[in-house]
């Protein structure tokens, strides 16, 4: 009997050694899950960070695009002004260089 005691009590102890192990390993397991989780959540977070960057940066491009193309148009108008302002004066002084030709003439 007392041998049959012992035997009991020794896979009782067994038993609860194991026990504590089972529950040991359930928490390492918990803690590695939680670890993988917070581990793809800072991966997901960077990804749209670098979205969020690239969208930025495309957007800064077609601006600084937008703002070239404005500043050839602003100096392509700016030849055509002075070009126009030119050919205005050519024909003042045509104009002048007649009516001082039709003075003399009228004169004469």
């Amino acid at each position: 009997t007392a041998t049959g005691s012992t035997a009991s009590t020794t896979a009782s102890i067994a038993s609860t050694t194991g026990s504590t192990a089972l529950t040991t390993g359930s928490t390492v397991s918990t803690t590695a899950s939680t670890a993988s989780t917070t581990a793809s959540t800072a991966s997901t977070t960077g990804s749209t960070a670098s979205t969020t960057g690239s969208t930025v940066s495309t957007t800064a491009s077609t601006a600084s695009t937008t703002a070239s193309t404005a500043s050839t148009t602003a100096s392509i108008a700016s030849t055509t002004g002075s070009t126009a302002s030119t050919t205005a004066s050519t024909a003042s002084t045509t104009a002048s260089t007649a009516s001082t030709t039709a003075s003399t003439a009228s004169t004469t």
